[in-house]
């Protein structure tokens, strides 16, 4: 559980946005494009996050998979993901 500490905790995006908001008139090209940045991947970590919740109710009534089957899941996920992109 040390690795917990590493990870960025929702007051300390809190703190960088409100700071970065300091430099908003003045640097409002880098001000955007930090705002936009932190924004765009505590979006996608929050989607991991759910994905991961979502896997534990799973495992709640499932058994475990080997790793070729771990190995499967991840990459028909890849495809999935790479064919959802050319549609947007």
């Amino acid at each position: 559980m040390d690795e917990i500490s590493a990870v960025v905790q929702t007051h300390q995006i809190v703190a960088t946005l409100s700071k970065l908001n300091d430099y908003r008139d003045t640097h409002p090209n880098l001000y955007r494009m930090w705002d936009k940045y932190i924004m765009l991947e505590n979006t996608h970590y929050q989607n991991i996050i759910d994905k991961c919740n979502q896997a534990m109710q799973t495992m709640e009534h499932e058994p475990d998979i080997n790793v070729e089957q771990l190995l499967q899941l991840m990459l028909a996920n890849r495809v999935s993901q790479s064919f959802i992109g050319t549609m947007t």
